[in-house]
């Protein structure tokens, strides 16, 4: 059995990250990105892969779906050895 030191209790998110030359004036005219990433992120998820990296042992519990983006955290968690 894996002994926790933190356990995080919230939501997470899929956060959608994109990259412009420079920070547009309001209601300026559209822009081209100049890179486009996604990432697991929240403040929980956050914090509990900050302290996982740090040696921490480490547990979520929230939900996660079942679709695409759902599986994709599941498996970011699994990678940074976030228990779920």
């Amino acid at each position: 059995m894996k002994t926790l030191d933190v356990v995080g209790l919230g939501y997470c998110s899929y956060d959608y990250l994109a990259m412009v030359p420079q920070r547009p004036e309001f209601d300026a005219d559209t822009q081209t990105l100049t890179d486009f990433a996604t990432d697991g992120g929240g403040p929980v998820s956050t914090a509990l892969v900050a302290l996982a990296r740090l040696g921490a042992g480490t547990a979520y519990i929230g939900v996660l779906g079942d679709d695409a983006h759902g599986q994709a955290l599941g498996a970011m968690f699994a990678v940074e050895g976030v228990d779920c």
